[in-house]
C-alpha cells in the first residue's frame, strides 16, 4: 500500500520535527476569524473542502474503487442531512462520498473510509491520509495542481 498525507499545509513551514509552525485555520468553525492578516471566508473554506473531496475522488478513479465502507464511526449530537445511512460497516458508493467527507471535514462525524484497494483517514486540523494499492503518480500530480500538498506518510490511524 502506498500511503500519503494530503493537506493544505505547505511542508516548507514545518520544523525539523515535522511540526507545522505557521498560523493557519484548521476547522469549519474558524470561518470569520483572521489568520496571517486574512479573514477566512465561507467561500475560501468551501473551496479548500472541495479540493480535499476532489483528491479522494481522483484516487478512487485511479484505483477503480466504486464503493467504500465506513469504519470506526463516531457522531456528535448535531443533526445533519444525509441521503444514506451513516453507521459502522455501511457501504457508500462514489456518489455519496462527497457528502460524507463534507460531514467529516465539518466535524459532524468521524469515520474511516476503507476498501480493498484504498483507504481514507481524516485527522485533526484538516489532515487527510490516503492509502492506495497503485502508486497513481499522475493523480498525485493532479492533486498537487489543486493546491494541496502530497507527502509520503503512513497514516497514524491504521
Amino acid at each position: 500500500m502506498h500511503e500519503y498525507r494530503i493537506t493544505k499545509y505547505n511542508p516548507k513551514y514545518r520544523n525539523v520535527k515535522g511540526v507545522f509552525e505557521r498560523e493557519e485555520w484548521t476547522s469549519y468553525s474558524d470561518i470569520g476569524q483572521v489568520f496571517n492578516g486574512v479573514k477566512l471566508t465561507a467561500n475560501e473554506y468551501v473551496a479548500t473542502e472541495e479540493k480535499y473531496i476532489s483528491a479522494i475522488l481522483l484516487m478512487m478513479v485511479c484505483e477503480n474503487v466504486k464503493t467504500m465502507f465506513l469504519k470506526n464511526v463516531e457522531m456528535d449530537s448535531c443533526d445533519f442531512e444525509a441521503t444514506f445511512e451513516v453507521r459502522e460497516g455501511a457501504a457508500l458508493d462514489v456518489s455519496e462520498i462527497p457528502v460524507l467527507c463534507q460531514l467529516i471535514l465539518r466535524e459532524h462525524i468521524w469515520a474511516k473510509l476503507e476498501s480493498e484497494r484504498m483507504f481514507v483517514h481524516f485527522g485533526y486540523d484538516f489532515y487527510m491520509y490516503i492509502g492506495v494499492a497503485d502508486k497513481c503518480d499522475d493523480v498525485l500530480a493532479k492533486i498537487s495542481d489543486l493546491g494541496l500538498y502530497v507527502e509520503e506518510y503512513r497514516s497514524p490511524y491504521e
